[in-house]
């Protein structure tokens, strides 16, 4: 019965540490996702503001004049 007893206790405190550790992997995921959304954004900014520059340059090639 002693046996029995410490072997619970022992898978108690085990299961106290993975809960520990899936809360912690929870909240690293949460943060992880809130960064992919903000990498998302700044991705789609960047893509913007590169196609108008895209747009201005040929716009610039089209209205060039040969000499």
């Amino acid at each position: 019965m002693k046996t029995i007893c410490l072997h619970n206790f022992e898978l108690v405190r085990e299961n106290e540490i993975l809960k520990s550790e899936n809360w912690k992997l929870r909240k690293e995921n949460e943060i992880l996702k809130l960064e992919h959304g903000l990498a998302k954004h700044e991705n789609e900014r960047i893509r913007r503001k590169y196609e108008i520059v895209r747009e201005r340059l040929l716009h610039i090639e089209k209205n060039k004049t040969t000499f």
